[in-house]
């Protein structure tokens, strides 16, 4: 913060942008209900990841209706960066997870992170995930369409709530009439920019503000692949589109 005019922030504090498209900027003047301000002592690499995968995350574990602590949910992606961050979140709720991965070599790597079930993402995941689960989950969480939301969908118990917010495989969702009939299954979505963009400012506060504690605590970790500086930003953007990545690429003063 180079100037404020605002008593909730003063010279010298660090915020994140909420309300406005792009942030490649060396400054930008804004309203200050527009930002949110971060606690002191945060890592910043971090607190740049914060905005979006964390708060997806967020928003889908509690925007449509808690989950009780116990309860399970269900997704696919989970080696995503959103993924991730519903484990580590989830497990603040006291929620347990079942996570759907491509590649069986993520297994003991989302386990060791606090997943509490861990599949491929194909029929044989299906029917394990079936059989290790306590109780089947009410909230499901979709990033990739296709089968695998159909997997998803097998999963939920009646009555249940199944979140898409990505489509991966480019695959529409095809909903068999039966999941709707015999299991009552709500269908919805999240986008996470329109929540932000429409949420009362007390909403993203209270959000945001949970989210940056459990990051400064170490307990939400966004993974980062790589740092790159200003002037190399043919380079970070190369290695966004380049193979075996693990994690963000961020750009640094």
């Amino acid at each position: 913060m180079a100037e404020s005019r605002s008593a909730d922030f003063q010279p010298g504090d660090r915020a994140i942008v909420l309300r406005r498209a792009g942030g490649w900027a060396t400054h930008v003047q804004l309203p200050a209900e527009n930002l949110f301000k971060l606690p002191t002592g945060i890592d910043p690499l971090q607190a740049a990841m914060l905005k979006v995968n964390p708060a997806t995350a967020w928003r889908l574990l509690t925007g449509f209706g808690t989950p009780e602590p116990g309860s399970w949910i269900v997704q696919n992606a989970a080696n995503s960066g959103v993924g991730r961050c519903v484990i580590a979140a989830a497990k603040e709720l006291g929620v347990h997870t079942i996570n759907l991965v491509r590649r069986p070599e993520l297994i003991d790597e989302l386990l060791a992170l606090g997943g509490d079930v861990v599949v491929t993402d194909d029929e044989a995941g299906l029917e394990a995930a079936k059989a290790a689960s306590a109780a089947k989950p009410k909230l499901a969480f979709n990033c990739v369409g296709g089968e695998s939301a159909l997997r998803l969908m097998n999963l939920l118990a009646p009555g249940s709530t199944h979140i898409t917010f990505g489509a991966m495989a480019r695959r529409p969702i095809t909903v068999p009439n039966g999941l709707l009939i015999f299991k009552d299954l709500q269908i919805r979505g999240l986008w996470i920019t329109k929540w932000i963009e429409s949420a009362p400012k007390e909403e993203l506060d209270d959000a945001y503000g949970k989210l940056a504690d459990l990051m400064l605590g170490g307990r939400i970790k966004v993974p980062v692949d790589s740092t790159y500086p200003l002037d190399a930003f043919g380079a970070a953007l190369e290695r966004v589109g380049g193979e075996g990545r693990e994690g963000k690429v961020l750009l640094v003063p």
